[in-house]
Formats: C-alpha cells, sequence, structure tokens
C-alpha cells in the first residue's frame, strides 16, 4: 500500500549566485513562488526571510542595511499556505544568533500556545546590533 506523504517543498535552488540573471529566473521562470529564503556570506547563513521570494531578494540586493553582506541565496518554495512564518520561526530559533546576523527578530509561532520558560539553565545573552540612532556621548555637544 502506498503511503501518502504531504509534500512541504515543491521546488528549491541552493546556493545560487546573487546577480540579477538568477532573480529573473525566480521571477519569470518559477513566477515569483512564495517561500522561505536564507541569505549566505559565503557558506554562513546571515538572514532568513519569508513572502515572495524574488521581490525579497530584489528588495535586499538594493537594501543599504543588508546589500554588502551577502553573496549567495537558498530559496524554497512552499505551496501551503499559513506555514510560511512558522518556518522561518523555526530557522531563526534553531541556528545561534552570531550566524543569522542580519536577523533582528527571533520571530514567534503563528499558533503556538505555549508560554513556557525555558527551565535548561542556561542564559542566553543576546548580542547588541550597534548604539541606535540616538546614541549620544554624554557631557558632550555635537560640533557641527
Amino acid at each position: 500500500m502506498p503511503s501518502k506523504h504531504l509534500a512541504l517543498i515543491s521546488r528549491h535552488g541552493e546556493f545560487w549566485k546573487r546577480d540579477r540573471k538568477n532573480f529573473d529566473k525566480i521571477k519569470n521562470k518559477y513566477q515569483n513562488p512564495s517561500g522561505v529564503y536564507a541569505l549566505y556570506n559565503g557558506m554562513t547563513p546571515v538572514y532568513f526571510g519569508q513572502g515572495r521570494i524574488a521581490s525579497r531578494l530584489r528588495n535586499h540586493d538594493r537594501s543599504r542595511h543588508r546589500k554588502g553582506y551577502w553573496d549567495h541565496f537558498s530559496w524554497y518554495e512552499i505551496e501551503q499556505k499559513g506555514v510560511l512564518k512558522d518556518l522561518e520561526t523555526l530557522f531563526l530559533r534553531i541556528l545561534p544568533v552570531y550566524l543569522h546576523m542580519l536577523n533582528r527578530q527571533r520571530g514567534s509561532f503563528v499558533n503556538s500556545n505555549s508560554k513556557m520558560k525555558d527551565n535548561h539553565g542556561c542564559e542566553l545573552i543576546k548580542p547588541k546590533y550597534g548604539a541606535g540612532s540616538n546614541h549620544r556621548r554624554s557631557g558632550k555637544k555635537r560640533r557641527r
């Protein structure tokens, strides 16, 4: 008797080079699918996201915040509705914080009812992502 298998990933591409040709290929050949994606600096993941893949990649390519930090990407088309956010959150939570340095959030699961505190005895110290735009040195005025 054949087993019934529900496929989560319908199409994918792994470690594609960051260039306009690949963005156009995803948009035109694959009709800009919805799914999850990862941006890499070499082999190190630095960002995870979800949404319309070709559109999101183009935005990251133009972003002054992220454009200098990635050179390859992987993408995974997800046709099931309602799982994109949870998959992105899962990626963000599984990998250590320092491996996805451009994501500033850990994400939250859509329908999770669990409010239990982690009781594993390990204190997680989250890194700071810079001083921020409101940072000023105390006692000194800015020179113009």
